[in-house]
């Protein structure tokens, strides 16, 4: 399975301008081909492939010699990441590839081709081609197999991102009686063991500052130094809106792996919240921090089918309801007179119907 590890890194000004002539000069390679595809298409009705955009590349590079000023593997790995977008797109996952501009606030390249050979921990050093040693502040340990790694430039600070690959664990010993099923919602995570756990509001918290630096922005002359401070400051809040949502929600999907062998979840789609809830949502995020760290440590995730009447079916005698009411907040059963948290009766479900789906996986193993 692949890891990554993402750390601040601080380039000097020399670094600094060599960083920015690369992110330019990947940008004009991705718009270039870009084009070019879509050129070729029209009058073709056909793509070119990675290996004939790395042949043109090539011929390109000896016309504008200053593109060879980019490590080459950088350019490269910009053309396979325009093939993947342009497969995304046909498949169907993604929209179609739009072009780059100058402005956007989050610039990347990836660098292959490098090793453990090329970092220094004890100097807290990584040596990049065409950029030197940049120092790094690697806060934890990592595996040093890696032989890829990014550098993202976003909100005014610079970060590299290594590309590991670790063996996932394979674990036989699972316990069918450490297993749990999560409702997820808006206000808090219900589990089918009766634990609640609350969802911090961090982007609701940060409002009034957001609120606040986005009326002066409006009240700057666009593009003016104090326009530019107040931007500034708006997208570090933003950031730092992120990066709480991102550490509560990495420590709680892994105390969660920890404590049970078998995790079940619904499918959900954030498209059925409405306004501040979505934009303060982490569902699918927390669903693939739960996926891989399942994958990681040797557990197992279930994910239920999102059609599924987790919360109009009783978990007591199997009753459907027709229909319920996002208002009623008890589960009321007809049939068997059950009275339940409308949150934690779903919650029994998804447990119920995972567990459901592993006994009869391991009846088709025997069989």
């Amino acid at each position: 399975m692949n890891l990554n590890f993402k750390f601040e890194c601080y380039p000097n000004k020399s670094q600094q301008n060599q960083l920015a002539n690369i992110f330019g000069q990947s940008r004009f390679v991705w718009n270039y081909f870009l084009n070019k595809e879509i050129e070729t298409h029209k009058s073709t009705n056909k793509f070119n492939f990675f290996n004939q955009n790395c042949a043109d590349l090539t011929k390109l590079k000896k016309e504008l010699i200053w593109l060879n000023d980019s490590p080459s593997t950088s350019l490269q790995q910009t053309l396979k990441n325009l093939e993947k977008a342009m497969k995304a797109c046909f498949k169907k996952e993604k929209g179609f590839p739009k072009f780059k501009s100058k402005r956007q606030p989050v610039k990347s390249i990836n660098i292959l081709m490098i090793n453990s050979n090329h970092l220094d921990m004890d100097y807290s050093t990584i040596k990049l081609p065409k950029l030197g040693n940049l120092k790094c502040n690697f806060h934890r340990s990592f595996p040093t197999n890696f032989k890829s790694c990014t550098i993202k430039y976003e909100n005014s600070k610079y970060f590299i991102v290594f590309h590991c690959s670790k063996e996932a664990i394979i674990n036989n010993k699972l316990d069918i009686n450490k297993s749990i099923g999560i409702d997820l919602n808006s206000k808090t995570f219900v589990l089918s063991d009766t634990k609640e756990i609350s969802i911090p509001k961090f982007l609701k918290e940060s409002q009034n500052q957001i609120i606040r630096y986005s009326r002066k922005m409006s009240n700057a002359c666009k593009n003016s130094s104090r326009f530019n401070l107040y931007k500034k400051k708006l997208s570090k809040i933003h950031l730092h809106v992120k990066n709480q949502r991102k550490d509560f929600y990495h420590k709680l999907s892994l105390q969660i792996v920890r404590d049970y062998d078998f995790i079940c979840l619904e499918d959900l789609s954030v498209k059925d919240f409405i306004g501040h809830l979505k934009k303060d949502s982490y569902f699918y995020e927390f669903r693939k921090m739960i996926e891989y760290k399942c994958e990681l440590y040797g557990k197992k995730s279930l994910i239920i089918d999102r059609y599924f009447p987790s919360t109009k079916k009783c978990s007591n005698c199997g009753n459907i309801k027709p229909k319920i009411l996002l208002s009623e907040r008890i589960y009321k059963c007809d049939c068997c007179n059950l009275e339940i948290s409308r949150d934690l009766n779903a919650a029994i479900n998804i447990k119920t119907a995972g567990m459901a789906g592993i006994a009869q996986q391991q009846k088709l193993v025997v069989a």
